[in-house]
Formats: structure tokens, C-alpha cells, sequence
């Protein structure tokens, strides 16, 4: 619930007032530049119109956002979960620096977030969506009573129903920007909507997840309808993807889910436009991850970190520009949006500053990215891995293969564990290689996976052909397993020791922490 000193609708409610929305907005708006930070879930970049997916008209609110700002082509998540990946854009740090190595973890005390940041330049900040990604934290923790953090003013996680609602999400954020307009201060809102996450209405592990959460939600609180239900026929199947039935239907349900997510994003942008806050406003809009199919989410392939990234900053970015020439990663998002509005940047980032490239200059950021994953949650979704890729390079090393009793429940099962393998997809997949070796081959390999993998992606861009032990490849390979090693010597990572054959997978990983 929003904070009951701030919240229009309280006021409203105790005065029996009612205000049109015309004389709001006019009235004065801080001169200060505004900042909104979009976040969809689970989708790649591929998925977006404007970076290539043929289904017509899939995304166009997203789509005209990159025609009048800036597009990342090499933007990239450090943790292709939701939680580590969220805290590390608001950190703009690694999740081994920051505390939070996978979901249930704290951030380390003391680690500053953009949220404190901005409210100590005088913001007013508001969180609406996903909230719970941010409870471990006692900088992001909040109850149900209607207190926050100090890091927000505003924290109404599943308020306006707006998780999947694109007309929930335009009152809210109409009332989250008359809120920042009566204490006068200029807003960030950070705006997230669980599509296209799973579960996807309609689809098979829909019915087990409402019986699960009802208690919680309500009866069909949570899941509604498609606007627009695309076919299983209509869909394109990505590369690293047998072309199945079930493939085909669990794709289709994905893409109703982004299209409603873009859906989501228009109504935030038409908000802020009949607001009269369009050009003193950054709008930030990212997904946080691949798709959740196998192998994409949760792994650390290009199509599970690669991820849409599109800044409209009014006086900074060019319309329409493309960043090509460099690879970024979510935590360069902070220190450049403190930079760029004239703030102290926060010490102790791993992120780097993208203004350069943001303004059209071809200032180098990255010739490569960094990234890990660890577990959603402790000792039930354990896979430790961690990665480093360049445009053309990719490599990996796994530091669970043929580890038995790493859960509470015995021997490592990975199958049915993780979300990308809940629906038709996994399940087509495993039928289908009852009778296709090839595709036996390929479901054993994403199941049990191998210590180490490297991949050239200029002519396998869907790591299909696993190159570790060519011995054309062991010098570039070396190299990469050199760059990762460094990274975790930086920041002490606990998967060292696993790494160098001193020790097992860290135990406290392993160790189920349910979630209160």
C-alpha cells in the first residue's frame, strides 16, 4: 500500500473529494529531470520487433520507444534470474560484490542502491511489481502495513493489480506521478510487470501454480486473459529449439505474454505523456532474461543473457540510434544514470558509464561480459555456473555436473526444478527423444550438462556444438577460463575453491531457505 502521507486515494477517501486529472497536471512539475526504469520479465532481445523477431506487430509500443531513443544490440544481464539481476541493476554491482548471489540473499550491509541514491538528491521513489525481489534487502524490505524502506517513498508491490494489467499500471502510475507533484519533488519509479513470465494463462502449469498461490491471490486474481492470443503456427521457433507441437504452443502462450507485457509499456508511456512529463523524463526499458525455455533462462548462453535494453533520454539520445560497436551489462545502467544527471557517482561500482555510446558517440564500453548464476532457491535450484563471452566467444564453466547430493532431496535433479521446464516445451522434448537420437542427445546434454563449454558464436550462435577440447580452440579457451578466474579472485567468490579442485559447492547453497 502506498505511504498513507502521500497517497492521493487516502486523501481522496477521507475528504470525499474528487479531483479531475486535468488540474492536476496543471500545476507546476519540478524542473528536474525525471527517471521511470521498465522492467519486463523474462523475454530476450529477439523477441522485440525492433531487434529482428518477425511476428508482425508483437511490439510496437517498445518498438517506437527505440525509434526515439537508443538500442543496445550487445546489452546483457550478469545473472539471468530475476532477483540478482534486478538487485545488480540497482547496485551496479556483481551479484558476488553486492550479497545477493540468488534469490532469499540480503544485500551486504552498507551497499548503496539507486533507489538511496536518488532519495538523497531530493526524489521521491516508488516500486510497483515484483517487489518481492527486493524484500532480503533491509534496503528494499518493507511490510504489508503501508511502512517502507528508506529507500522508498512509495512500495505498492501487486497494488492496482497491475502485475499483468496494462490498465492497472496507467492509474498507478498517474497516482505515483501526482504523489511526487504534491511533495514536490521530481520521481523515479521503478515499473515492473511479470509478463511474459510464467505461468501463461491457458497453459499447463497454470492450474498448479493458482492452487498453489490462491490462498495468497485469490481465485484468478493473479492470471487473466490475453488480449491478443497469438497461434501455435504464426510463431517463429528460436534455433535452439527443436520445431515440436508442444515447442510451438508453449512459444505461442510466450507471445501473448509479450505482447500484453508491450501493452504494459504503452500505458506507462501514454502516462507520462498526458501527464506533461514526457521530456524531462528518462525512460529505461529492459527485460531481465532469455525467455523461460530450455536451455535460455537460468543458463548462460547468449539467448539467456542477452537482453532488450532501450533508453529514452529527452536532450541526450539520438532517435533511432542503434549501439553496436559495444557490449554493455546492467550494472553500467546506474552509474550512467547518475553521471548523467549530475549526481555523485557511488564508488565501489563494478558497473561502467555507457553516456558516451548513450549520446551517439562510438565510445568503447565492453569487449566482453561477465556473468554467473547460482540458484533461485537455496538447495532446490542449485547450478552453479559461471561464464564469460565477447561478441564472437563464448565460454562456460559448470561446476555441477556429476555432483550428487547437493539438495535436501538426494542426487542432483534438475529436471522439473526450474521454471523454463515447467510447460509443453521440456515435456515435447523429452517424448520427442524417445524416438530421435539426435534430440535424446540434446535433451541429456541441457539435463546434465559438462564442466566446461565454449562456443563460437559467428557460426553457432545457438550453442549447439559444444567446441571445449578442440585443440584449435584451447588457446582462445584458456584465455577465457584465465578471465573468469580473475573475476572470481576480484571478488572473492565462494565458487573459487570449487573451481580450483580445493572444495566442494559452497554448503551454504545447498541448504533449503524457504521464503517468509
Amino acid at each position: 500500500m502506498p505511504h498513507p502521507t502521500l497517497s492521493r486515494r487516502t486523501f481522496m477517501k477521507s475528504t470525499g473529494a474528487t479531483f479531475a486529472l486535468a488540474s492536476l497536471t496543471s500545476r507546476a512539475v519540478p524542473s528536474r529531470t525525471h527517471l521511470v526504469i521498465i522492467t519486463t520479465d523474462d523475454n530476450d532481445a529477439d523477441s522485440l520487433g525492433c531487434f529482428g523477431c518477425p511476428l508482425p506487430g508483437i511490439t510496437p509500443h517498445m518498438d517506437q520507444l527505440a525509434a526515439e531513443g537508443v538500442r543496445f544490440e550487445h546489452a546483457h544481464t550478469v545473472s539471468p534470474t530475476c532477483q540478482p539481476t534486478r538487485l545488480s541493476l540497482m547496485t551496479g554491482c556483481y551479484p558476488q560484490n553486492n550479497g545477493n548471489t540468488g534469490h532469499v540473499d540480503p544485500l551486504r550491509p552498507g551497499v548503496p542502491t539507486l533507489a538511496s541514491e536518488l532519495k538523497k538528491a531530493g526524489y521521491f521513489t516508488a516500486i510497483v511489481g515484483k517487489g518481492s525481489n527486493y524484500l532480503p534487502s533491509s534496503a528494499f524490505q518493507w511490510d504489508r502495513s503501508g511502512l517502507t524502506a528508506d529507500d522508498w517513498d512509495d512500495t505498492s508491490d501487486g497494488y492496482w493489480s497491475m502485475w499483468r494489467s496494462p490498465e492497472g499500471i496507467y492509474k498507478g502510475t498517474k497516482e505515483l506521478i501526482g504523489n511526487a507533484r504534491d511533495a514536490n519533488k521530481p520521481f523515479f519509479l521503478h515499473l515492473n510487470t511479470s509478463d511474459p513470465h510464467r505461468p501463461w494463462p491457458g497453459s499447463v502449469d497454470e492450474v498448479w501454480f493458482m492452487k498453489r498461490f490462491e490462498k495468497q491471490w485469490g481465485k484468478n486474481k493473479y492470471m487473466r486473459p490475453y488480449p491478443r492470443n497469438y497461434s501455435p503456427v504464426e510463431v517463429p521457433v528460436p534455433g535452439y529449439l527443436p520445431d515440436l507441437a508442444g515447442v510451438r504452443v508453449d512459444l505461442a502462450q510466450y507471445y501473448s505474454g509479450l505482447h500484453n507485457a508491450d501493452r504494459f509499456v504503452g500505458k506507462i508511456l501514454a502516462a507520462l505523456e498526458e501527464e506533461g512529463c514526457r521530456e524531462n523524463t528518462i525512460v529505461v526499458c529492459f527485460g531481465d532474461q532469455g525467455m523461460s525455455m530450455p536451455p535460455s533462462k537460468q543458463n548462460l548462453y547468449p539467448f539467456s543473457t542477452r537482453i532488450p535494453l532501450i533508453i529514452r533520454w529527452p536532450g541526450v539520445t539520438p532517435p533511432g540510434h542503434v549501439v553496436s560497436d559495444t557490449m554493455v551489462e546492467v550494472i553500467d545502467i546506474m552509474p550512467t544514470l547518475l553521471e548523467g544527471l549530475g549526481l555523485p557517482v557511488t564508488p565501489g561500482m563494478d558497473g561502467k558509464s555507457m553516456l558516451g555510446p548513450l549520446r551517439g558517440r562510438g565510445e568503447p564500453c565492453r569487449d566482453y561480459v561477465q556473468k554467473s548464476y547460482n540458484y533461485a532457491f537455496r538447495g532446490v535450484q542449485c547450478f552453479p555456473m559461471r561464464a564469460v563471452q565477447s561478441k564472437d566467444f563464448l565460454y562456460i564453466y559448470n561446476a555441477w555436473p556429476g555432483e550428487k547430493n547437493i539438495n535436501p532431496a538426494g542426487p542432483l535433479k534438475y529436471d522439473g526444478l526450474m521454471d523454463p521446464l515447467t510447460g509443453l516445451c521440456w515435456k515435447s522434448m523429452k517424448e520427442a527423444a524417445k524416438k530421435d537420437e539426435a534430440l535424446a542427445k540434446r535433451v541429456a546434454f541441457i539435463r546434465d550438462r559438462v564442466p566446461e563449454e565454449f562456443y563460437d558464436l559467428r557460426t553457432d550462435p545457438f550453442c549447439l556444438n559444444n567446441l571445449a577440447g578442440d585443440p584449435a580452440h584451447a588457446k582462445r579457451m584458456a584465455n577465457m577460463r584465465d578471465m573468469v578466474v580473475k573475476q572470481m579472485e576480484e571478488t572473492n567468490d565462494p565458487l573459487l575453491a570449487k573451481f580450483r579442485g580445493e572444495g566442494p559447492i559452497p554448503e551454504a547453497w545447498l541448504t533449503y531457505t524457504p521464503r517468509t
